[in-house]
């Protein structure tokens, strides 16, 4: 593809993919222990330092005073600096601090074949020791 002056022009870079920030199946709620910075930039309001600051904030070991390691709930981001006023109500609406979906990937191997088992399982809000297989498929 040319430009206008008859240059060359570079395919855009992505630092990631759709798939890195998107899911069919879940429960509309966004882990906020678990997302990564890109996915939580999704979230209006939310920019990149502050998407840094709150995957950089939930680190360490839980020390009980709830200032170190994953946020026991969604207000808990209160501790960092880079989250303000405007960005608190937004992340209320978009996050939670539990996973109803997860994937498992299983890699199995015997002799010299191999197996790439892969679940998509589903944890009931009322029962976490309910899960469901959702999706079952093997590469």
């Amino acid at each position: 593809m040319r430009n206008r002056f008859a240059a060359q022009d570079q395919p855009p870079s992505y630092a990631c993919c759709l798939v890195d920030l998107f899911t069919p199946i879940s429960s509309g709620r966004i882990n906020i222990n678990t997302a990564s910075s890109e996915v939580l930039q999704l979230i209006p309001g939310i920019d990149a330092p502050t998407a840094d600051a709150i995957v950089a904030g939930r680190q360490g070991e839980d020390d009980g005073s709830g200032l170190l390691g994953p946020y026991p709930n969604v207000d808990a981001v209160r501790r960092l600096p880079e989250v303000n006023q405007f960005v608190l109500p937004m992340l209320r609406q978009y996050c939670a601090t539990r996973s109803s979906t997860f994937q498992v990937q299983v890699d199995a191997k015997i002799g010299s074949y191999t197996r790439q088992f892969i679940a998509i399982l589903g944890r009931s809000p009322g029962n976490p020791r309910d899960v469901q297989i959702l999706n079952f498929y093997w590469k």
